[in-house]
């Protein structure tokens, strides 16, 4: 092999390496966010949700790791429409009850008082399974 052979070889093999690299990462990109189901507030609210649930200790919580980000994605992806019903109707039924219950918006409560109505959802929900009824709390416990 001549230098000039070899120069040519490296050169076409830096192109499609810096050519194909680039083309590679394009499709590690996050999806864009659908505008639709879950609004920024829902979001925060399912995060809020799932902190109660798992806060952080040494190690970090239900926040931290984008669960109410995940949970929004799971609704809008992989649940019918009835379901995308049940779950955000329950969204704002559990605001209502906590905002009843509490005097506050669930965002708004210090979390002991999060705590205790969740309590208090997860037993409606432990009953109303146990009658064969549904309840939107297990839902949310399901995510």
């Amino acid at each position: 092999m001549d230098r000039r052979t070899l120069l040519r070889s490296i050169a076409i093999i830096t192109g499609a390496t810096v050519v194909g690299g680039e083309w590679l990462l394009s499709g590690c990109k996050s999806p864009q966010a659908k505008a639709g189901l879950f609004s920024t507030q829902d979001v925060s609210l399912m995060d809020e949700i799932a902190e109660t649930i798992l806060p952080a200790t040494d190690i970090p919580g239900a926040k931290a790791a984008g669960v109410g980000s995940f949970m929004a994605l799971m609704v809008e992806d992989c649940y019918n429409p009835d379901q995308q019903n049940a779950f955000t109707e329950g969204l704002t039924s559990l605001e209502a009850q906590c905002l009843k219950s509490t005097g506050k918006s669930f965002l708004a409560a210090q979390p002991a008082d999060r705590e205790t109505f969740l309590i208090a959802q997860d037993q409606e929900a432990k009953k109303a399974l146990a009658e064969g009824g549904f309840h939107y709390f297990t839902m949310i416990k399901q995510l």
